[in-house]
């Protein structure tokens, strides 16, 4: 009787309805999303997409103000660039200050961050959760990652708000402020990382948690270590991938557009 109650609320609750009890009563929702027999997850990637456009307007604005206010930031040490190389920096600037560089380009590239990050934890967290004996397809852990990212949806609004208030961009973005100073790779990998470290990835992961807790059946122990690495594998791969445009970047003089 208690295993066919979540399923049949699956049915008769329109997927709409969860956006608001993830929030109020995540446990039951979470219950309900990973017990239903077919895709749910195209509600809460719309909304992520969504705010992630919208986050990327924010910047694309202020960027466009600036630019038109003949404000260029600068790297840190620019002062140490030869005349040849300031000018080459500035004719960069100039070139990345059009539509495509400020909207389309940064648009693509957090969509595609989002969609693809949705199927890579997703598939890395069945395949882990399997491996150690759980139960349920990999639908469920579908579902539930693009759920369970709702967190960053929040994150999305809340960094378009204050970018708009303020009109200027954050510059460190989660724990990047505690990265230690100085330049190279491992300097860059790091505030990459910390970057993404913030209170809303700690929410993500516990609805990941809760919800392959009921689908799964396995140990609270196992299925936390198991999200963990899900998560934040991918994330590791994706700061290297920004340390290493980083240094390129640094290269050719066009740093603060990466």
């Amino acid at each position: 009787m208690t295993t066919a109650e979540p399923k049949t609320a699956v049915f008769t609750r329109p997927p709409l309805l969860w956006l608001w009890s993830l929030l109020v009563r995540p446990r039951q929702t979470l219950q309900e999303i990973t017990a239903a027999e077919k895709p749910n997850w195209l509600t809460p990637m719309l909304v992520l997409s969504a705010t992630a456009t919208l986050a990327v307007l924010a910047n694309g604005f202020v960027r466009r103000a600036a630019a038109l206010m003949g404000e260029i930031p600068l790297p840190p040490d620019f002062q140490w660039y030869t005349p040849e190389q300031q000018a080459q920096y500035f004719q960069a600037a100039q070139s990345t200050s059009g539509p495509v560089f400020l909207f389309v380009l940064p648009l693509l590239a957090a969509l595609l961050k989002l969609w693809l990050g949705w199927l890579v934890v997703g598939g890395l967290l069945h395949l882990a959760l399997t491996l150690l004996g759980g139960r349920g397809a990999g639908l469920s852990a579908i579902n539930l990652t693009a759920w369970a990212s709702l967190p960053f949806a929040l994150r999305d609004v809340l960094r378009a708000v204050v970018v708009f208030a303020s009109q200027k961009l954050i510059q460190s973005p989660g724990l990047a402020g505690f990265a230690p100073a100085g330049e190279g790779f491992g300097t860059a990998f790091l505030v990459a990382l910390l970057a993404m470290l913030d209170i809303f990835l700690l929410w993500h992961l516990a609805l990941l948690i809760l919800g392959a807790r009921h689908y799964t059946g396995l140990s609270s122990a196992r299925v936390s270590g198991m999200a963990l690495l899900a998560r934040l594998l991918p994330m590791a791969l994706f700061a290297l991938a920004i340390a290493g445009l980083n240094q390129l970047s640094s290269l050719t003089f066009i740093r603060p557009f990466f």
